[in-house]
C-alpha cells in the first residue's frame, strides 16, 4: 500500500490503542478533545495509526472530531507505518508499540502513561517525553495539558527543554 501524506500542515500521528489493556488507554473523547484543542492553537493534519484490533477506537475518535482526520488504523504494514511516522512532526501515543517505534524513528514523541511505570517503559529516543498520571488513571491526564505541551514542542523543537523527562500530569481538582 502506498500512502502519500505530503501536506502543507504539520502532520501529527496519534496511536490510541494499547493492546488489550484498557487501563493503559486514554479514552477516545480525550483524544478528540486533544485534537480539537491543538488544531485550534495550530492547524494540523491528524493521522490515527494502529493495528486491526484498534479499529473501533479510531472510529470512535473520528466520530467525535468535528473535522476530517485521517484514520489508517489497520490499513498499514510495519514498513508503511515507519514511513508515515517519518513524515510526522509529532507522535502522541498511549504506552504501546507505536510509541516505542516513534522514539526509535527519531520523531518527537509524547508517551501517555497511566498504570505502567514510565521509568521502565518510556519511549526510547532523544526526542521523547512522557506525561504520566501520578494516580495511575489515564483520565487524570488532561487533554488541554497535552495540547499545550504539543504546541510548545512543535514551536520550539529541536530546542525543547523537557525531552527525556517524565512530566507528572496535573491532578484533577475535585469539589469538596
Amino acid at each position: 500500500m502506498l500512502l502519500n501524506f505530503k501536506t502543507e500542515l504539520p502532520m501529527i500521528c496519534l496511536a490510541a490503542g494499547a493492546g488489550y489493556d484498557q487501563a493503559k488507554r486514554w479514552p477516545p473523547e480525550y483524544f478528540a478533545r486533544f485534537i480539537a484543542e491543538l488544531h485550534a492553537k495550530r492547524p494540523c493534519r491528524f493521522v490515527l495509526v494502529g493495528d486491526r484490533s484498534e479499529i473501533a477506537i479510531g472510529d470512535a475518535i473520528t466520530e467525535l472530531v468535528e473535522f476530517q482526520i485521517d484514520n489508517v488504523i489497520g490499513l498499514t504494514t510495519l514498513g508503511c507505518l515507519v514511513q508515515i511516522l517519518k513524515q510526522s512532526q509529532l507522535l502522541v501515543s498511549n504506552d504501546n508499540g507505536v510509541m516505542h517505534l516513534g522514539g526509535v524513528v527519531g520523531i518527537p514523541t509524547i508517551g501517555l502513561f497511566g498504570p505502567t511505570n514510565p521509568k521502565v517503559f518510556s519511549p526510547l529516543g532523544k526526542k521523547s517525553i512522557v506525561i504520566a498520571a501520578s494516580s495511575g488513571n489515564m483520565t487524570d491526564i488532561d487533554p488541554t495539558y497535552v495540547a499545550n505541551i504539543s504546541a510548545d514542542l512543535m514551536e520550539y523543537e529541536p530546542h525543547y527543554g523537557p525531552y527525556g523527562q517524565i512530566l507528572q500530569a496535573p491532578c484533577k481538582l475535585t469539589a469538596q
